[in-house]
């Protein structure tokens, strides 16, 4: 990547939650170190479950951040633009991908390991503090969401459905929680659709 793409990434990503108040120069100097990669369109970038320890930015193309259920059915929580960084829990808490990448059509990402991030410590110390702080403020925003989630799912629980429906119908700046918002939402909707159908006469 030549200089002027690193400084207008570099330009791009400080705008971004997950590194705001890193330096340009820390920007730059963690760009010059992470792995440029390509994939083709429906490549499966990692899987729910995998050993994760590569955050990525998403540089071109789109992607499909997706999970499934205990029967194997895919559920769209998200889909992906440039520029975006994804998979940086993993590479911070060590835990398995929570869920899966695939290529829309053929992307382009850049890759940086916990290793290389380690690596990277030294020189740019406000880069750790930055992704520290927003994976804090993350898990706060989930912690706050998932107790909204409980709350509707103990109204669907008791076929409150309308009820439900406005517990769900919140609005949040995070992809993945917006995502799950609108699968919640959609779920709803068909079970009311089902059991319509059910109470119609024959």
């Amino acid at each position: 990547m030549n200089p002027q793409m690193i400084e207008q990434l570099a330009q791009t990503l400080r705008q971004s939650v997950a590194f705001k108040g890193v330096s340009l120069d820390d920007l730059k100097t963690m760009i010059g170190v992470m792995k440029q990669q390509t994939f083709p369109a429906k490549t499966l970038l990692f899987k729910k479950g995998d050993a994760g320890d590569t955050m990525y930015v998403l540089i071109k193309g789109r992607l499909r951040i997706f999970t499934t259920d205990a029967d194997g059915n895919e559920l769209t929580l998200t889909n992906y633009e440039p520029i975006r960084v994804f998979g940086d829990f993993a590479m911070l808490d060590q835990e398995v991908r929570s869920a899966s990448a695939e290529a829309i059509d053929a992307v382009e990402v850049l890759g940086l390991t916990r290793a290389e991030f380690i690596r990277l410590l030294p020189e740019c110390p406000d880069l750790g503090m930055a992704m520290i702080r927003n994976l804090t403020d993350r898990v706060r925003h989930i912690t706050n969401y998932m107790t909204k989630i409980k709350a509707f799912v103990d109204r669907l629980g008791k076929g409150e459905y309308e009820e439900a429906l406005k517990e769900i119908a919140l609005h949040s700046d995070d992809d993945e929680i917006a995502g799950l918002i609108a699968a919640f939402a959609n779920m709803v909707k068909t079970v009311q659709a089902r059991q319509a159908n059910t109470a119609q006469p024959s």
